[in-house]
């Protein structure tokens, strides 16, 4: 039985990604850019390469600019660009000592970020935040309500301050044709 465990524990160790001899670049946080997978950790050469066959960069970056890390570790960014005639956003891409150290993108490419209304929903919900660096609990929650559903995100920070925004799916209603609602709380409760 002794040699039965010790030979299933070392499958297993050997199966965990601290013992495997699989590529240890499967965990890293990746995103997809006209099919071109980028990930953070990855040479900057290597992923100016990726986007070349779908994207050009604005600024436009150097190729071989990994080759001369920046002394002071500073951080070059720059726009993922379509290379369609009317080139369109599709993110950001920022290097460091000649990696890839930080990717953004759009999470909903077709809302209006000009909006009114939608400018002063994400001010109302910043001035909620506290300044600077802060850590905070994250919860998401679906509840199913009387006359429909929604979705709660909620942020509490150490001290008992919140943010609670909720996304919500009303049923149909003979008063209103609007079924869609968003609204955004502050919270207080007992600091942690």
């Amino acid at each position: 039985m002794k040699k039965h465990f010790s030979t299933f524990a070392l499958l297993l160790l050997a199966g965990t990604p601290l013992f495997s001899q699989v590529a240890p670049d499967r965990n890293r946080p990746t995103f997809y850019f006209g099919e071109q997978k980028i990930s953070i950790g990855m040479s900057e050469r290597e992923a100016l390469k990726a986007l070349s066959s779908c994207c050009k960069l604005s600024p436009p970056a150097e190729p071989d600019h990994d080759t001369i890390p920046s002394p002071e570790g500073g951080i070059d960014g720059h726009f993922i660009l379509s290379k369609d005639p009317t080139p369109t956003v599709l993110g950001g891409i920022y290097f460091s000592q000649g990696k890839v150290v930080r990717l953004s993108r759009d999470l909903a490419p077709d809302v209006d970020a000009y909006n009114e209304d939608l400018v002063a929903f994400i001010r109302a919900f910043k001035r909620a935040l506290p300044e600077g660096s802060n850590s905070a609990v994250l919860t998401l929650r679906h509840e199913s309500l009387i006359n429909g559903e929604s979705d709660t995100l909620a942020l509490v920070f150490p001290n008992g301050h919140g943010v609670e925004l909720r996304i919500g799916l009303l049923d149909p209603s003979k008063a209103t044709n609007k079924r869609d609602f968003v609204s955004l709380d502050e919270t207080l409760q007992p600091s942690r």
